[in-house]
Formats: C-alpha cells, sequence, structure tokens
C-alpha cells in the first residue's frame, strides 16, 4: 500500500487542498472523447497490416523489448495488438471512474478516503497510459515514415528532451500495459466499494493489505518505476488541479498530437494506395479527403493553442 501512500503525499504537496470536480469530469470526459475518436482507431490501425513496418533500430529493439514483457512470442508478434486491446480496457476503466466521481461529493486532497485516493490513482494512470500511447506511436511513425531509416533514430517532431523521457518511460509503459491487461474483466466501482471510506494514513495500512489481496484486486506491481512515478503526479495536477484555462490547454495539445498521428497514418495509407497497395476498401478520393479534414482540425487547433499561449503565458 505504500504507493497509495506515496501518491496521496504527492497530491497534497503539488495540490491545493480541493480538486474541483467539475474539471475532473471535464478532463475525464475529454480523455475519453480523444481516446475513442483518435488514440484507439491509431493503435487499431497500427495494429492490422497497415500499421508501420519497423524498419529503424530504434523501434526494433522496442518491440522486441515490449513482446518479450508481455508474453507475445509467436514470430513476428505486433506490440500494437496488445496496446490496442489495453487502450479499449482503459476506455472501460475511465468511464467506470466517471460514474464514480459523478455520485462523489467535492474531492478534498486533506483526508482523502481508500476509495477516492484509488480512483484518483486509477485515472492518474490511465490518464498517463493514453497520452503515453499517443506519444509513442506518433514517435514511431515519425522514425518509420522518414525516408532516411540507415540510422537508428530520425529526428522527430519532438524536442531531444521529449524523446528523452519517452525512451525513459517505456520500461514504465510496458508494466501498466501489464497492469491494465491482467484487469481486463474487474469492474472498476465493485473493486472500489470494496475498499473502507476511511483515511489513508500508514495507521490503516495493514487492514487494508488484507482487504486487497487476493487475484481480484487492481495490484500495481512493486517497482522503482511505479513508485517515483507515483510519487510526483505533477501532469495530472496541472491539467485537473489548476485553472480552467489550463484544463483547456492541455486537452487541446493532447487532441492536436493526436490528430498529427492521424494524419501520418492516412499519409500512409495514401502513399500506399498511389503505389498500388490495398487501399483497404476506401477509395482515394476519400483517402484524400480525410486527409483535408485532419490537416485544417490540426490548423485550427494551433491557433487555439497559440491564442491559449499568449493570453495565459503558458
Amino acid at each position: 500500500m505504500s504507493k497509495l501512500k506515496n501518491f496521496v503525499s504527492g497530491l497534497s504537496t503539488n495540490a491545493s487542498t480541493r480538486m474541483n470536480k467539475n474539471l475532473l469530469l471535464k478532463d475525464i470526459d475529454s480523455t475519453i472523447n480523444i481516446t475513442r475518436e483518435l488514440v484507439k482507431p491509431s493503435t487499431e490501425n497500427a495494429s492490422v497490416g497497415t500499421g508501420p513496418e519497423l524498419k529503424t533500430k530504434w523501434s526494433q529493439t522496442r518491440a522486441a523489448m515490449f513482446n518479450r514483457a508481455v508474453g507475445n512470442t509467436k514470430p513476428g508478434a505486433n506490440m500494437f495488438y496488445s496496446i490496442n486491446l489495453v487502450v479499449g480496457r482503459v476506455i472501460e476503466v475511465m468511464e467506470d471512474l466517471k460514474k464514480f466521481f459523478e455520485g462523489s461529493t467535492e474531492v478534498n486532497i486533506e483526508g482523502l478516503n481508500y476509495q477516492s485516493a484509488t480512483a484518483i490513482q486509477l485515472y492518474y494512470i490511465s490518464r498517463w497510459y493514453i497520452d503515453y500511447s499517443k506519444d509513442f506511436l506518433l514517435l514511431l511513425y515519425t522514425n518509420e515514415m522518414s525516408s532516411d531509416v540507415s540510422s537508428d533514430r530520425i529526428a522527430p517532431p519532438f524536442t531531444k528532451a521529449e524523446v528523452e523521457e519517452i525512451e525513459n518511460k517505456f520500461s514504465l509503459y510496458i508494466q501498466f500495459t501489464t497492469f491494465f491487461g491482467s484487469n481486463m474483466k474487474m469492474s472498476v466501482n465493485e473493486y472500489l466499494s470494496k475498499l473502507p471510506d476511511m483515511e489513508v494514513t500508514d495507521e490503516s495500512e495493514s487492514a487494508i493489505e488484507s482487504l486487497m489481496r487476493g487475484d481480484k484486486s487492481f495490484k500495481l506491481v512493486d517497482t522503482k518505476e511505479v513508485s517515483n512515478f507515483m510519487h510526483g503526479p505533477g501532469f495530472f495536477i496541472a491539467s485537473v488541479v489548476a485553472q480552467r484555462q489550463e484544463q483547456r490547454y492541455q486537452s487541446a495539445k493532447m487532441e492536436a498530437d493526436s490528430v498529427k498521428l492521424r494524419i501520418l497514418q492516412v499519409e500512409q495509407l495514401k502513399s500506399s494506395v498511389e503505389n498500388g497497395g490495398d487501399a483497404n476498401g476506401r477509395t482515394l478520393e476519400n483517402i484524400t479527403k480525410e486527409l483535408d479534414y485532419n490537416n485544417k482540425r490540426l490548423r485550427d487547433l494551433r491557433k487555439d493553442i497559440d491564442k491559449m499561449e499568449k493570453k495565459y503565458e503558458l
């Protein structure tokens, strides 16, 4: 239970005493919508024959790491098949958490009980997982679609620090993939209802540990990466606890990156069709229209993001 205690300590350090419930629900809504509309279709597309070819050493190494960790032992196993299933599961988890928070009172950071603290922790992990899935796939597609694949990694649309962050968190990503994958059928609401309505304290940990033992529990793996991640929930705090404009800003940035990813996938499909490849039952005209639509959408999002950055000095 130390990870939950660490997580609550991190919340208390980084947040005000009251978390705005309406902002939390708006953040959950926007994350679910972006995931359904853009991230899930992108991971699904990557899991089938039209997905990336993994021509670079960078992507091949990470695919091997991922498949080995999750037990995909078949030759040529596609890691995005597992990722796509887990992304679908994460949507279900977020929908259950939305119902939980809708029925809750305003969430006070100081004095969190085990039900609300665990719910916030689960959403923090879920939101991070979706955001990382989007960034990792965007980085991979950018690398794979470069005409020069002689180097280990081609410069992506991220800063060097952002690339290093994606690389450094890949092991954590694998661990959370396994975590959600092993809890595919567990009901979030049923699980939370079993937790006591008592404050998260050192004194109560032993009692809670006995309650949470067994196969049917959302147990996080006990690793250094997970412990460090749980102790500093700054990303979550920035988008949910801060002012409304910050929440809108984070959502717009996430959506813009997701649209970029979709553009890369459609461009790849268009290039394949123009060279005689399989169009997956679509026409070139239809593919071109989708590409034009997403490019316009990205331009509009960038305008909104630029306005918010200037107005709020973000």
